[in-house]
Order: structure tokens, then C-alpha cells, then sequence
């Protein structure tokens, strides 16, 4: 009779495994108010990622370009040509060779919250999860016209279903979980709790019920709270009083929501079209991401407000008579993925 040894775990495995105390397990499993308590929890940790990592592009703003602490890159309105356009270029550069090494480290594709959720059980790996992160900061760090929250949620999730594996949690609270990630990393990033759950019951776990409810509202607020009170610069976008709503205003409202949707399938529907023109390009992978660079470089001559997340173009656009030239400027580069048909970031 041979005995089989099992092999020791390696470090990576070691890494992706947590070991909860069997007495927290029973009580997150058997009583709703845990997973309630597990969500909050979830909550904070993802508004602590939207902090971190909000910080991490500021600083590597400041680092490369020389933005002042407290602004943002896309609210400049002007930058010095050559840091407009080496950083990009270089920046492009290096995402290209760091993504060839990671391909080579994990050839497969990191699997999204809605992927994760919809065939894997919820089921995430907080390795990957915290590449593509880094991956998000460094393109938007550089210049990429791209936004954070792919990031945010991709590591929120990661982080929730890390735990829900510690947990052994049944395949639908680890969902639920998931979700939680997802919602406390939405509603940070934009200062939008409902946002956040909305956005999670609607695309991650795709479907609403009274069971998850309550874990998924907790951590939508809860991760507004935390990424407030670290970082309480808001997207600049106020409303003013309105004492009395009439029909004519509704109707107004009606309109501008059909033309923003319309908006959003145009530009969505663009960039599919972008993707397969930028596939035809004969270029070595690693260097797709350079030519990206380069392009938004040269489009940050123009106007500065291409730059990064946006945000900051945001508030401008908001209380600046912008023509209509300078906006075509700042849609432009969103019609492909900047860092260009190289990049393996997740797009929700």
C-alpha cells in the first residue's frame, strides 16, 4: 500500500487562499445579518481602493507632469508640449513590453465581475485582479484617455471574492459578494451610492432580490463614505435648487436622456468599429500602445483636457462655453482604446 503525498502549495497559492476561523464561517453562513456585516465590510475596502488608487494616478500626475497637487490633469488648460507628448508615447512604451510579460506570466484573461458572476460562480483571481489595477493606474497615470473605474471594480470584486472563498460561502451569497465589490466601487468612484447598487444588481448580479438587497445597498454607501473621506473632491457637477418641478421640465429631462443614450450607443458602437480598424494594423503588440500614446500626445497639444479619466474635463465643460471643435476634441480618442489594440483592460 503507497501512500500519495500532495505536493506543497506554492506561494501564489498560498496567496489566493485565506483561511477564515471555522466559528466566523458558521456565523457569515447561517445568519442573513453576517452577510449584511460582510457587505459593509466589502463596502469599506472598496472605497479604500478607490482612494488608493486615485492616489496613485495624482501622484504619478505630478511625478510626469507637474500637475499640482488638489487638480486634476484634465482640468489643466494648458501643458508643456514635450511632457504632452513623450509621456504618453513612453508611458505606451512601457505598458506594451510590462503587458508582454505579463501575457507570458498569465496568458489567460483575467475574468471581469460580470464574467465572474455570470459563469464562474463568482469565482475571481485577487492576483489578476490586482495586475489589472496596476495596469489601469499606469494607462491613466501616463495619459491615457481611459477611465478608472474598470479598475476600481475589477479589484473591489477580486478583494470580495478573496474573502467569499475564505468564507466558503454557497455559490449565491459569493455572488452577492461580488456584487458588494462591484457597488461600494462604483459608488466611490462617482459619489453615487444608488449609482453603485443599480449598477451592480443590474450588470453583475444580474437580478434583484430581498436577500441581496440589504448587503448590496450597505456597501454602496459604506464605500461612498470611506472614498469621501479620503479624497472629497467631487466630479464638479451640481444641480441648483428647483422648488417646483413642472411637465414642460420632465419632457426637457426626457429629451436630454434619450440624446445622452443615443450618445452612448454612438460612441459604444464606435469603438467596436475603432477595435477592428486597429486590428489590421501590422505592428508588433507591444508597441500598439506606444502609437496610442503618441496619438493622444499630439491631441493634448489641442487641449489637455484628453488626458486621463476625464473627470477634471468634466467640471470644465460644465461651467465653460466650450465650441463644439473642443469637444469633438475630447470625444476623439474615446473612439478607440487609447492604449490601443495591445491592452487587455476590461471595458463594462
Amino acid at each position: 500500500m503507497s501512500l500519495s503525498l500532495k505536493p506543497a502549495p506554492s506561494r501564489w497559492q498560498r496567496l489566493s487562499s485565506l483561511e477564515i476561523p471555522r466559528s466566523l464561517r458558521v456565523l457569515v453562513r447561517t445568519r442573513e445579518s453576517g452577510l449584511l456585516l460582510l457587505g459593509g465590510a466589502i463596502g469599506a475596502l472598496a472605497g479604500l481602493v478607490v482612494a488608493v488608487m486615485g492616489w496613485g494616478v495624482s501622484e504619478l500626475h505630478w511625478i510626469l507632469f507637474a500637475v499640482p497637487p488638489g487638480e486634476r490633469l484634465s482640468a489643466l488648460m494648458s501643458l508643456e508640449p514635450y511632457s504632452a507628448v513623450t509621456v504618453p508615447l513612453l508611458g505606451g512604451l512601457v505598458f506594451g513590453l510590462a503587458l508582454m510579460a505579463v501575457g507570458r506570466w498569465r496568458p489567460a484573461r483575467e475574468v471581469d465581475p460580470i464574467e465572474a458572476n455570470a459563469l464562474h460562480g463568482g469565482r475571481m483571481s485577487l492576483v489578476g485582479s490586482a495586475s489589472v489595477a496596476l495596469q489601469t493606474v499606469w494607462s491613466s497615470g501616463v495619459g491615457a484617455s481611459v477611465g478608472l473605474e474598470a479598475g476600481y471594480t475589477q479589484l473591489a470584486s477580486g478583494i470580495a471574492s478573496w474573502i467569499g472563498r475564505g468564507f466558503r460561502l454557497r455559490r449565491r451569497d459569493l455572488r452577492v459578494l461580488v456584487g458588494c465589490g462591484a457597488a461600494g466601487a462604483i459608488s466611490g468612484a462617482f459619489g453615487a451610492p444608488l449609482g453603485g447598487a443599480f449598477y451592480a444588481f443590474e450588470l453583475v448580479i444580474g437580478s434583484y432580490s430581498i436577500a441581496s438587497l440589504a448587503p448590496v445597498g450597505l456597501a454602496a454607501l459604506v464605500g461612498y463614505l470611506v472614498a469621501n473621506l479620503f479624497d472629497p473632491m467631487s466630479l464638479g457637477i451640481g444641480t441648483l435648487y428647483v422648488s417646483r418641478v413642472t411637465g414642460h421640465d420632465l419632457v426637457i429631462a426626457s429629451a436630454v436622456g434619450l440624446a445622452a443614450a443615443g450618445a452612448g450607443i454612438a460612441l459604444m458602437r464606435g469603438v467596436a468599429v475603432c477595435e477592428s480598424l486597429l486590428d489590421r494594423i501590422t505592428l508588433p503588440s507591444f508597441l500598439r500602445p506606444a502609437l496610442g500614446g503618441l496619438v493622444v500626445g499630439s491631441l493634448a497639444l489641442i487641449t489637455p483636457q484628453i488626458l486621463s479619466s476625464g473627470h477634471g474635463a468634466i467640471h470644465l465643460a460644465a461651467v465653460l462655453d466650450r465650441p463644439l471643435r473642443d469637444i469633438a476634441v475630447l470625444l476623439f480618442p474615446r473612439w478607440g482604446p487609447v492604449f490601443a489594440a495591445g491592452c487587455s483592460l476590461p471595458r463594462y
